[in-house]
């Protein structure tokens, strides 16, 4: 290989790196880490990449089959196929010629991550509810009536904009809300001259333009005349008026931390970062 192939396909290797999240980064550096502590219990101290298909095949099986956590519990059984999962990347990115997850002759290990997880879910693991039921009416009604929702204070307010973009964009919980930007929530109007909020949905790590998953359409808010003290175009203009004005650029988070210190009478309402992890942590375990 001359210096320009090199020299590209590293390019290459690097975009590639730099696409994937921090976050898996280093849960597949965790993983690979133990795995290879564990290889140096067996007399293994050959790099997994180095390590013939055959030998590797019955090592991994032989890693995967007694895992579990540091306090001897169990793992879920998706956590298991992560393990397995990271040693692929981990090897992927070592230029390994076989892959793990579909190559005949790792047959053996991933029979044992199939046999692993079935174990798992006989013991009652990974069996957790699909999505959290939906609040009733009545309960919706009461959130209004004691005052949980509306545009009363900040913290009232912007649990306000959570829970419509929640229920009527459909935005899951805890994912897409986080990622939300101002510039993803546009008001525009209708041929009528009648304002509506519509949400433009953006690529996300399970969105990522690979899936060919997006929604079927954009979703929208509409006024709601019959109940205007929960209309949603009310509440959007509330928050708009009370964020400081260099937080209403498209790249902004939507969700701001309350400035808790603001002068008696100020109009600013939030700052210009974000409190994230609590915010949803508390709407969660109220909403679902």
């Amino acid at each position: 290989m001359n210096d320009f192939e090199f020299n590209d396909r590293q390019q290459l290797d690097d975009y590639i790196q730099s696409k994937q999240s921090t976050a898996t980064q280093r849960k597949t550096a965790n993983d690979i880490n133990r795995f290879r502590t564990w290889l140096a219990t067996q007399n293994c101290h050959e790099p997994p990449e180095n390590i013939s298909p055959a030998q590797l095949d019955i090592l991994i099986g032989h890693f995967i089959m007694p895992l579990k956590k540091a306090d001897d519990s169990n793992y879920e059984p998706d956590t298991i196929t992560s393990f397995h999962r990271s040693i692929e990347r981990y090897l992927t990115n070592k230029n390994y010629k076989y892959n793990i997850l579909t190559n005949p002759l790792f047959r053996t290990s991933r029979a044992v991550v199939a046999a692993k997880r079935k174990e798992l879910k006989q013991q009652g693991l990974g069996n957790r509810p699909q999505k959290a039921e939906a609040l009733t009416t009545d309960e919706e009604n009461l959130l209004w009536e004691t005052a949980q929702l509306g545009p009363h204070d900040p913290v009232t307010l912007i649990r306000t904009m959570w829970f419509f973009n929640t229920k009527l964009f459909g935005l899951r919980g805890s994912d897409e809300n986080r990622k939300l930007h101002w510039g993803d929530v546009c008001l525009k109007c209708d041929e009528n001259g009648e304002e509506y909020l519509e949400f433009n949905e953006r690529q996300t790590k399970t969105r990522d333009g690979n899936t060919g998953y997006t929604r079927p359409f954009q979703p929208k808010m509409f006024p709601n005349k019959i109940s205007p003290h929960k209309c949603p175009i009310m509440h959007y203009r509330e928050y708009q008026k009370h964020r400081p004005a260099e937080t209403l650029s498209s790249d902004s988070p939507f969700y701001l931390a309350v400035c808790h210190n603001r002068a008696p009478g100020s109009q600013l309402w939030y700052k210009k970062t974000t409190s994230w992890r609590k915010f949803t942590e508390n709407n969660d375990e109220k909403y679902g």
